[in-house]
């Protein structure tokens, strides 16, 4: 969906959290995904093609690879900051401020 423009992105990712999160439905099933492109507003045809020989697989798996070997993400929502700082899980404020803090007081430091 990602080629179709950023606002029916968002919208494919907010469905695709819900559906997820709230509905406790598979969103790795090729059904779903599909039923969530429509009700986004996709372009169905053009996200079909996506599908088609593998290539958004390729890249979806590309991206889990690096989340999960070069950040170490073991789970969601998972939160990078200043691309070294992670922050893993369901975490409160302060965390997001502790982390933004500590970078900011190290890029003056240096």
């Amino acid at each position: 969906m990602e080629e179709q423009g950023e606002e029916l992105f968002e919208k494919y990712h907010f469905l695709l959290l819900e559906a997820f999160f709230h509905e406790n439905r598979d969103i790795s099933n090729i059904d779903v995904l599909t039923e969530l492109a429509r009700k986004a507003g996709g372009d169905m045809e053009a996200f079909s093609t996506a599908f088609k020989g593998g290539q958004r697989l390729k890249k979806v798996w590309a991206e889990h690879c690096l989340a999960t070997e070069s950040y170490f993400i073991n789970a969601v929502p998972a939160v990078i900051i200043g691309g070294r700082e992670r922050l893993i899980g369901a975490v409160p404020r302060e965390a997001y401020r502790e982390k933004i803090e500590k970078i900011l007081a190290q890029r003056k430091g240096h």
